[in-house]
C-alpha cells in the first residue's frame, strides 16, 4: 500500500471550481501561488502557509466570466483571461483604490490590472515569452495574438493556417495544405525555441516564428483537440489526441507532405483519449545520439494508470521508435472490464486530469477524479537526485503544468533520501508511489492544476494543487 503525507496546509479560496494556478517567486525567493476559477476572480496566497495575501478582483479590476488560464509575465506581472474574451494583466506590486472586503473573507489588498481587448471569443490558452516582454493568446474565435505587456498594446495577430481533416491517415502522416480554412478554436500554446506552437480544437498544430509573425508550417497532429505538446528540439516535437487517443512525433525538418509523423503509438490509454503529456527524466537530448527521450501520460479510458514511453532514434527521415516501457497503476482503482464492442461506465478514481513533472524525483504528480493525488517517482530508473535543471527565481508553470528548465543544470548525489514527513525512501526503493493526502481537506473532485516550487532554504520542493472543489492545499516534499 503507498504510504500517504499529510498537508501543510489547505485553504477554501471559492465555492466554485478552481480551473488554474501558477506560482510566482520574487527575487528574495518568496513564491506566491495565483489561482482562478469559476467565480470570476483570482486569489493570491502564500505559497508557503496557504494564507490570502491579496484579491485579483474587483467591481472595476478583473474578469466578468470565468477564469480559464493564468500565465506569469514577469516576476511581478501575471496574466489571466477567461470567458469573457479578456486578458487581464495584474501587477502584484499594486494596489487598487479602495481596497474592498472581498466574499466575505478577511481584508486583504485589491491588485490593479490592464485590460488586453481584442479577442472576439473565449481566451483558452497564454503563454508568456521570458525576455522578450511578450504575451501570447489564444482563444475560440481562433486568433493568435502577440501583445507587448509594458504597451498594453497587440503588436501582432497570427494568422492559422490549415488543412482538411481528411489529411491525417491511418498512419497518422498529414498532408498540408496551405489554403486559409475556417477558424480553429486554439486549446493551448507552447513557446520553444524562438517558435510559438499552437494546438488547436480540430487537431491541428500551427507554428510560428515569434522574430517575424509568420507561420512557419501546421500539421494536422489528431482527430479532435490536442491535449498536450512536448517540445523534443526545436524542429522534432510529440503531441498527444484527446479524442484519438494516440501520440505521435513530428519532425518539422521532413519536407511538406513527405511524412512528417516519424513516430506513433495509437491508443495508448486502450479506449479513452490521452488527457495529459509530460516529459520525464534527466535526459534533455532529442534522441540523436542515442539516448531515450521518456515521456509520461495518462487519460480517460478509465485504466488508472500512468504510462511511460520511450522515443528512440534520430536524424532527418528515419523513423523513430516509441514504445511503452512501464506503467504505474492505482492500486486501489475500480477498473472495469467489458466486452470488445461494450462500453461501461468508468470510475472517477480510474480517470487522470492533471499531470506535472518533477524532474528533481525522476517522477510526476498526477491527480485522479476522486480528488486523489498521487507522487510517482523512479519512472524511467534514472534515478532520484539525478542532473535536473534548476528551478530558479525565473522559473514557472503554466496552466497545463508545463515544466520549464531554467538556469541550466544541477548535479545531485545518487545518495540522496527523499523525505516525506516522518517517511524515508532511498533512491532504490520500491515504494515508488507516495499518495497525497486530501481527504482531511474535504477534497472529493478532481485536482485541475498544480504549482510547483522550490524551497532551498528547507531543501525541499512545495507542491500546491487546487481543483473543482474550490480548495487550495499545500504539501511540502523534503529531498
Amino acid at each position: 500500500m503507498a504510504a500517504s503525507l499529510q498537508p501543510r496546509w489547505f485553504e477554501t479560496i471559492s465555492e466554485r471550481p478552481l480551473y488554474c494556478s501558477i506560482p510566482v517567486q520574487d527575487a528574495k525567493g518568496n513564491t506566491r501561488i495565483i489561482a482562478g476559477g469559476a467565480d470570476h476572480g483570482l486569489t493570491e496566497l502564500d505559497a508557503h502557509k496557504g494564507t490570502r495575501t491579496a484579491s485579483l478582483y474587483s467591481k472595476t479590476h478583473g474578469h466578468s466570466e470565468w477564469v480559464t488560464c493564468v500565465a506569469r509575465v514577469s516576476p511581478t506581472q501575471v496574466a489571466s483571461a477567461g470567458m469573457d474574451a479578456k486578458v487581464c494583466v495584474w501587477d502584484l506590486a499594486s494596489v487598487a483604490p479602495h481596497t474592498e472586503r472581498q466574499r466575505g473573507v478577511q481584508h486583504v489588498p485589491v491588485r490593479a490590472c490592464v485590460d488586453l481587448v481584442g479577442h472576439t471569443g473565449s481566451v483558452a490558452a497564454l503563454c508568456g515569452v521570458d525576455g522578450a516582454g511578450l504575451l501570447a493568446s489564444g482563444g475560440y474565435d481562433g486568433s493568435v495574438r502577440l501583445w507587448r505587456v509594458d504597451a498594453a498594446t497587440c503588436v501582432a495577430v497570427l494568422e492559422q493556417r490549415g488543412e482538411e481533416e481528411s489529411g491525417v491517415q491511418e498512419a497518422g502522416r498529414a498532408r498540408v495544405r496551405t489554403r486559409p480554412t475556417p477558424s480553429n478554436a486554439v486549446v493551448g500554446l507552447n513557446e520553444f525555441a524562438g517558435r510559438l506552437m499552437c494546438r488547436t480544437k480540430s487537431g491541428l498544430v500551427n507554428v510560428f516564428d515569434l522574430g517575424t509573425g509568420e507561420a512557419m508550417t501546421c500539421v494536422q497532429a489528431h482527430r479532435g483537440p490536442v491535449s498536450a505538446l512536448v517540445p523534443v528540439s526545436g524542429e522534432v516535437f510529440a503531441s498527444a489526441g484527446v479524442v484519438d487517443g494516440a501520440v505521435r512525433v513530428f519532425d518539422l525538418r521532413v519536407a511538406e507532405g513527405r511524412g512528417r509523423c516519424v513516430a506513433r503509438m495509437e491508443g495508448v490509454h486502450g479506449g479513452g483519449g490521452v488527457t495529459a503529456m509530460v516529459r520525464v527524466g534527466s535526459y534533455l537530448g532529442d534522441g540523436t545520439d542515442g539516448g531515450p527521450v521518456c515521456l509520461a501520460t495518462c487519460g480517460g479510458g478509465g485504466d488508472a494508470a500512468v504510462k511511460i514511453l520511450e522515443m528512440r532514434g534520430g536524424g532527418v527521415g528515419p523513423q523513430r521508435i516509441v514504445k511503452e516501457v512501464s506503467q504505474l497503476v492505482r492500486q486501489d482503482a475500480r477498473v472495469m472490464t467489458c466486452l470488445p464492442g461494450q462500453t461501461s461506465a468508468k470510475s472517477p478514481e480510474t480517470i487522470s486530469y492533471a499531470l506535472t513533472s518533477v524532474p528533481e524525483l525522476d517522477g510526476v504528480l498526477v491527480s485522479w477524479g476522486d480528488g486523489c493525488v498521487q507522487v510517482m517517482r523512479n519512472l524511467t530508473r534514472h534515478g532520484v537526485g539525478a542532473t535536473v535543471p534548476d528551478r530558479g527565481p525565473m522559473n514557472y508553470c503554466d496552466n497545463r503544468n508545463v515544466y520549464t528548465p531554467i538556469n541550466g543544470r544541477r548535479k545531485s548525489t545518487s545518495s540522496q533520501v527523499l523525505e516525506i514527513s516522518a517517511l524515508s525512501f532511498s533512491s532504490n526503493s520500491t515504494n515508488d508511489v507516495v499518495n497525497l493526502d486530501t481527504k482531511i481537506a474535504g477534497i472529493r473532485n478532481a485536482i485541475r492544476s498544480f504549482s510547483v516550487f522550490s524551497k532551498p532554504t528547507v531543501g525541499a520542493l512545495g507542491v500546491v494543487g487546487s481543483g473543482d472543489d474550490g480548495i487550495a492545499i499545500g504539501w511540502e516534499l523534503r529531498f
